[in-house]
């Protein structure tokens, strides 16, 4: 039997994902700082608007919606495939604009390829691709690896779903007692 998704499930899932959403917006502030240094002003504005959109996003539905009951599986599973489908699309952005990738279908299979670690890659290019932007490949691919959800729980104390949130992502290891500490140690 599937369990139905109630409105007032929404809110949870939204809100979660709201930090998921900033979560990844601070990931991105390490490419940005290679662009600024490396001078890739074109990657750097990238990054900066890919920044602001998913940190608008991940604030205005962190703020908006709040968890009317305690999470469950089913708000993990949600929260999970909510937060990898739209950040695909947002994530995508920087990969579209560069211009190394022919269409925007293109650059979101690459950052799906990335969070899934299949590695497969679309670049056009590839021996002109700035720093920056090879930087955020690199850690599109760690970031998928460990598992976003995993990470978001380990660092943003505000999404408290514990070890059922990191199982509706699918990964059922427990190396520590708490979901932060294997987070962190992972």
């Amino acid at each position: 039997m599937i369990p139905e998704i109630r409105s007032e499930d929404w809110s949870t899932i939204f809100h979660f994902s709201g930090s998921v959403f900033c979560f990844l917006a601070a990931t991105l502030l390490i490419p940005l700082a290679v662009a600024l240094f490396a001078s890739e002003w074109h990657s750097a504005v990238n990054f900066f608007f890919t920044i602001a959109l998913l940190l608008s996003l991940g604030s205005f539905l962190y703020t908006r919606f709040r968890p009317k009951r305690e999470a469950t599986w089913l708000h993990g599973m949600c929260i999970s495939a909510f937060s990898w489908i739209v950040s695909m699309f947002i994530l995508a952005l920087p990969y579209y604009f560069s211009q190394h990738f022919l269409s925007y279908t293109d650059a979101c299979f690459d950052v799906m390829s990335g969070m899934t670690t299949t590695g497969l890659i679309l670049i056009q290019d590839m021996d002109h691709l700035p720093i920056s932007l090879n930087i955020w490949r690199h850690m599109l691919t760690f970031i998928g690896g460990q598992g976003i959800i995993i990470i978001a729980v380990a660092f943003i104390p505000s999404i408290g779903l514990n070890f059922k949130t990191m199982v509706g992502e699918g990964k059922e290891e427990r190396l520590l007692p708490n979901v932060k500490q294997t987070g962190r140690f992972i």
